[in-house]
């Protein structure tokens, strides 16, 4: 016997589908930007992310692309490196990072040169890292060991 389709199983269908990033990238989109161009280049952005949640082309390329001046992409960049997830929409980890920072109301300008200086941390450049930032090791550790998390 050959079951009917039913009200219930369209229920089924909605609560059993699940949301990508681009997905919840576009919904906040929706909320957050009424200017029709800006929405434009948001939704070519988002269509740009990677599974990571990193934007995968430069602003001068999207410029080209989409026939905009770059201080325009990157404008619409720039507010929507604020949605959720923290550091969605970053170019690269030291970016991400600095997004993530930044969520959570710790960047300051000492963190922001540890950050730019990421690879002398991954070497344990101790000493350089004392003098760019201005910090204690124990400080800068300190800071490592939270970035870790």
């Amino acid at each position: 016997m050959e079951r009917k389709h039913t009200d219930f199983d369209n229920l089924f269908n909605i609560v059993s589908w699940s949301m990508t990033l681009q997905d919840h990238l576009r919904e906040q989109l929706n909320f957050e930007v009424t200017d029709q161009t800006d929405y434009m280049i948001g939704l070519h952005l988002i269509d740009l992310v990677n599974e990571e949640g990193y934007l995968t082309e430069e602003v001068d390329a999207v410029a080209a692309q989409l026939g905009c001046k770059q201080t325009q992409i990157a404008l619409v960049l720039s507010r929507l490196q604020h949605f959720d997830p923290p550091g969605v929409f970053a170019r690269n980890l030291g970016e991400c990072l600095k997004l993530q920072i930044r969520a959570l109301d710790w960047l300051n300008p000492a963190i922001k040169i540890l950050l730019d200086n990421l690879k002398l941390l991954a070497e344990h450049n101790f000493p350089a890292l004392v003098k760019l930032c201005a910090m204690s090791i124990i400080e800068i550790n300190d800071i490592a060991e939270q970035i870790k998390t």
